[in-house]
C-alpha cells in the first residue's frame, strides 16, 4: 500500500549498534531496527525518545496508537503535507552513544516537544508550527534545563534542500 504520509512515534528503550539505532520494541526483546522504518513514505516524520548508548537496555516498553478525526484542521493539515516536498525527517531524543533520560510522565525528549509545541502555539502567528521548529525550540529547552548531564537530541533529514517543509503542529487560531 502507498501512503502519502507517515509518522512514527517510539518511546522507550533503544540502543546502538555498528548498524545503526536498534529499538526495543516489547518485552520479550524483540527489536526493529529504526533504519526499516525510513523511505516507508514519499513525506515522512520519525521520533525516537530512546537511549541511543552501546550498553544493553531493559525490553518492557509500551505503543500505543493514536487516531485523529477528521474536521477542518485535520484537512488543512493534510493539506500542508501534501503541498510539502518528499522528504524524511528523523527526530532523536539523543545522539549516537548517549542515553535518553526518562521523566515520571514518560521520555524527556517527548515532554520537552510537547511543551515546545504549547509553547510555539501560544506565541506563533503562523497557522503552522514546523518540525524543525520545534525540535530545534525542543532541544534549546532541555539543553536549559540539563545541566549536569545534557541530552542531545539530533535531527538527521532526507530527500529535501530546504528547512520548515514538514508542518508539526496546526494553529487553529490562524487558519
Amino acid at each position: 500500500m502507498d501512503y502519502d504520509y507517515i509518522i512514527t512515534i517510539f518511546s522507550g528503550h533503544g540502543k546502538e549498534s555498528i548498524s545503526g539505532t536498534i529499538l526495543v520494541i516489547n518485552g520479550d526483546a524483540d527489536t526493529i531496527d529504526a533504519a526499516d522504518l525510513a523511505n516507508l513514505s514519499p513525506r515522512q516524520l520519525s521520533i525516537f525518545d530512546c537511549c541511543r548508548s552501546y550498553a544493553v537496555m531493559p525490553a518492557d516498553t509500551q505503543g500505543t496508537v493514536l487516531s485523529m478525526s477528521s474536521d477542518p484542521i485535520r484537512k488543512a493539515y493534510e493539506q500542508k503535507i501534501q503541498d510539502s516536498p518528499p522528504q524524511g525527517i528523523y527526530l532523536f531524543a539523543c545522539c549516537e552513544g548517549e542515553t535518553a533520560k526518562d521523566s515520571d510522565v514518560g521520555g524527556r525528549y517527548s515532554v520537552y516537544l510537547l511543551s515546545a509545541v504549547r509553547m510555539m502555539l501560544a506565541v506563533s502567528c503562523s497557522p503552522f508550527i514546523s518540525v524543525d521548529d520545534v525540535h530545534y525550540k525542543t532541544e534549546a529547552l532541555m539543553s536549559q534545563a540539563e545541566t549536569l548531564t545534557p541530552q542531545n537530541p539530533e535531527m538527521l533529514c532526507s530527500g529535501r534542500s530546504i528547512r520548515r517543509c514538514l508542518p508539526l503542529a496546526v494553529n487553529p487560531h490562524y487558519l
